[in-house]
């Protein structure tokens, strides 16, 4: 996504706060994973955080939500992660003519997710070089990169995991 937007893209983000805190959930359908009652989604109080989009019902809800976000805004580049949105402004011409238009789509955006429901924290952008999801982006650069304390941390987590005799799920 980012290397089809081009050089000196501009990078856009926002984080839903405490998400799993803003979907309701009823003590007898804890059980469950995601349930629709009165036209509401409701999601567990545990969902399944830290999946990277994986398949789980969280993501599935995030997906959904994250569509009707872009098609009500606008914003066909707008992606979302568990819970952090993510989308690219293309360059155009000049940086200021890209710089208007990220604008342009944040200022979009911000009466939609208002409409949602979503209460959102950590907005960055439009920025070239931005870290999401653990990975630094740099789009005059055009590059992609793990910081190192992250890759540290990982090693150190891979060794303690494969140290376990035992793992209970």
């Amino acid at each position: 996504m980012v290397a089809r937007a081009g050089r000196g893209a501009l990078l856009n983000q926002f984080d839903a706060a405490d998400t799993y805190k803003q979907l309701q959930v009823q003590v007898e359908n804890l059980n469950e994973q995601v349930f629709v009652a009165d036209s509401m989604f409701y999601v567990v109080y545990c969902a399944c955080f830290g999946s990277m989009y994986g398949n789980d019902s969280y993501s599935a809800f995030g997906c959904a939500h994250c569509i009707c976000l872009a098609k009500a805004a606008n914003i066909p580049s707008l992606k979302v992660f568990v819970d952090n949105y993510f989308w690219v402004t293309a360059f155009l011409r000049d940086s200021a003519t890209t710089l208007a238009i990220a604008v342009e789509e944040r200022k979009r955006l911000e009466p939609e997710l208002k409409a949602s429901g979503l209460r959102c924290h950590q907005w960055q952008g439009p920025v070239t070089q931005m870290i999401y999801l653990g990975c630094f982006f740099d789009t005059l650069k055009m590059t992609v990169a793990i910081p190192t304390e992250r890759l540290c941390y990982f090693i150190d987590y891979n060794l303690i995991f494969h140290s376990w005799s035992r793992i209970n799920i």
